[in-house]
């Protein structure tokens, strides 16, 4: 997740200082996807099978390009972005700590320090 993660906040960094096209973006986005499904962090949401595991790729892979696109839809507006990412990082936290993941709890804790700084 980590890898994933900083593969994104890097292609956002990079774009935020150069401006990349869009296909571009969307290849890098693809890549992190490819990392998350590479390492089995996927939503399982299907049954086990071929057909399954490629429905919870898929799923992982809207679900990452969707999440990512509407942050940097709400970026272009002053503290949306940060506030936004704030409010689910907390309740990323609560969904986790309920599911007895306690170590999880804590990785999205740090993300609206950065969002803010």
């Amino acid at each position: 997740m980590a890898l994933a993660g900083t593969l994104i906040f890097l292609i956002g960094l990079v774009d935020d200082w150069r401006g990349l096209s869009a296909p571009v973006k969307l290849v890098c986005q693809l890549r992190a996807v490819a990392i998350l499904i590479q390492y089995e962090v996927v939503i399982s949401f299907f049954p086990h099978g071929f057909w399954g595991d490629a429905g919870d790729w898929l799923l992982t892979a809207l679900w990452v390009v969707g999440i990512t696109k509407a942050v940097t839809y709400l970026g272009g507006m002053d503290g949306l972005a940060t506030g936004s990412c704030v409010i689910n990082a907390f309740f990323f936290s609560l969904v986790t700590l309920d599911s007895h993941h306690d170590f999880m709890a804590t990785w999205p804790c740090p993300c609206p320090c950065g969002g803010n700084a």
